[in-house]
């Protein structure tokens, strides 16, 4: 199938806003807004079946809304502080008009958190992107018992007038034979969203974690991601980290679905001196993908590591390939790394 080719000409400035804050005596803080998205696609080597050889795509889409939010603080005989503030937001937009000229290439992977849930564009690049009336509210919540102990916690979700089926993907499936089935991977498609949970906590200056989960509305996670970092001396340091995606629900044999637990630690014996570790297990497979151990150097200006390394992360008939690896990484420029049947930048 020939890919169709595109350049996106945008004619005039793509978005104009205007946005007021007022803060009444009770501390509501009361957002008022109105946005103006205008893009114009020039579209080149469309599907011969469309008789076109080239197409120029004009949209528009005028939103306006109110954020509101109230955030209340309580402050314990401890000193500890408490702050607890619910948010939401009514937002009124022009239909949006998904064209189906105008390639989805910014848009394929989204990131629906904390930040991203009161945005006028959820999605990243042009391409795709919401209109109609929408309500989306949340709250958070955060404890502090000093300089270096928190604990924050945020729920939230979204509803909209009607179902958007044009943000909805094709399954993968090799066989063209197939009946098209359909799934929503941005969890936007539906009138209500995923619910949006995220957290973090740091106990000590030697602790810290956070997560983060897009649950829908049975219950069920579609995507978390969560990390704990623990360090011990001045440099020594250790962390797990496990991510999981189950937002494809639909049998495929191309099924992007996985589950990862990731572990790293370095530990120093003597000076600038030290050894590390790190491995990777698919909880899908039920299989090591990628293990390494090492010894390292680090000071101000480089890091140094050399050590073995275990990989599994591709079917081959030979089995898993091991090697040896180098990595360098200078304080100013990055860094980069060479193992055997293996580059790394």
């Amino acid at each position: 199938m020939r890919q169709r080719k595109f350049r996106s000409v945008l004619t005039l400035p793509p978005r104009q806003n205007w946005r007021r804050v007022l803060i009444s005596t009770a501390g509501v803080r009361w957002e008022p807004f109105v946005d103006l998205r205008t893009d114009v696609y020039s579209i080149d080597d469309l599907p011969p079946f469309l008789g076109l050889d080239g197409e120029t795509v004009t949209r528009n889409r005028l939103s306006a809304g109110l954020d509101v939010s109230y955030p209340l603080v309580r402050r314990f005989e401890s000193g500890a502080d408490l702050v607890i503030e619910p948010v939401a937001q009514l937002s009124m937009s022009s239909k949006a008009d998904l064209d189906p000229r105008i390639p989805i290439e910014d848009s394929h992977t989204i990131e629906l958190d904390e930040s991203s849930l009161f945005r006028m564009d959820r999605f990243p690049g042009y391409d795709l992107y919401e209109g109609g009336a929408r309500f989306t509210a949340g709250a958070r919540a955060s404890l502090r018992w000093d300089d270096i102990r928190s604990a924050s916690l945020f729920i939230g979700r979204s509803w909209r007038d009607e179902e958007l089926p044009g943000l909805r993907a094709v399954v993968p499936n090799p066989n063209p034979l197939d009946p098209i089935q359909l799934y929503d991977p941005s969890g936007l498609a539906a009138q209500t969203s995923d619910w949006v949970v995220q957290g973090e906590f740091s106990p000590s200056d030697r602790i810290r974690g956070w997560g983060h989960a897009t649950i829908d509305g049975s219950g069920d996670v579609r995507r978390a991601e969560a990390s704990v970092d623990g360090r011990w001396g001045r440099r020594n340091l250790a962390s797990v980290s496990y991510i999981v995606d189950r937002s494809n629900p639909l049998a495929s044999s191309l099924n992007r679905n996985y589950e990862f637990v990731q572990l790293s630690a370095q530990q120093f014996v003597y000076g600038n001196w030290g050894v590390t570790a790190a491995g990777v297990a698919d909880l899908e497979r039920d299989v090591i993908t990628r293990s390494e151990v090492g010894l390292l150097f680090d000071d101000d200006c480089f890091r140094f590591e050399i050590g073995y390394r275990r990989d599994n992360t591709q079917v081959r008939p030979s089995g898993p390939s091991d090697g040896v690896y180098i990595r360098l990484n200078l304080a100013t420029f990055g860094g980069s790394g060479y193992g055997r049947g293996d580059q790394r930048w």
